[in-house]
């Protein structure tokens, strides 16, 4: 089964490597927007590739086209974004936010699934992430003098 893939792989980049460089770059330049339109659209849960290739008035089959170059499909790519987006939000060491909170601004719907997807990817909890990263700021903080006057404010 991994052969096939990989074969098949290899024979979806061999064609688009074959094609003439001016379809190539509108092609680049397609995938780009695309990409663009799922990011601008990455918090909303039930974003689906029904809703992307509607929104960039493509067929769902050239959609898994255009990603099939990355090895991915487009929910597995919107996914690891939305993990990307997760975790820079957790290493920003805020007290603001609690990981379901995250979770959930960045489109998961379910705190469970959320940090099991979380520790597969990353090889951490969202919670030890997050816990990390507070101590590194208050670190960082306590090593600054703690309190600022009001000349570093301004």
């Amino acid at each position: 089964m991994q052969l096939g893939a990989h074969t098949t792989l290899e024979l979806v980049s061999a064609g688009v490597s074959a094609l003439p460089e001016h379809y190539r770059d509108s092609t680049d330049e397609f995938f780009d927007r695309v990409r663009y339109c799922i990011l601008e659209n990455l918090a909303d849960p039930d974003l689906s590739s029904t809703d992307i290739a509607q929104l960039n008035s493509i067929s769902i089959q050239y959609l898994h086209k255009l990603f099939s170059t990355l090895g991915l499909s487009v929910s597995r790519w919107i996914r690891k974004q939305r993990l990307n987006r997760c975790r820079t939000a957790l290493l920003s060491g805020s007290r603001q936010k609690s990981i379901t909170e995250i979770a959930f601004d960045w489109g998961f719907n379910d705190a469970s699934h959320f940090s099991r997807i979380f520790r597969a990817e990353f090889g951490t909890t969202p919670r030890s992430l997050q816990m990390m990263a507070r101590e590194e700021h208050s670190e960082s903080f306590s090593t600054k003098g703690g309190i600022l006057s009001t000349d570093e404010l301004f």
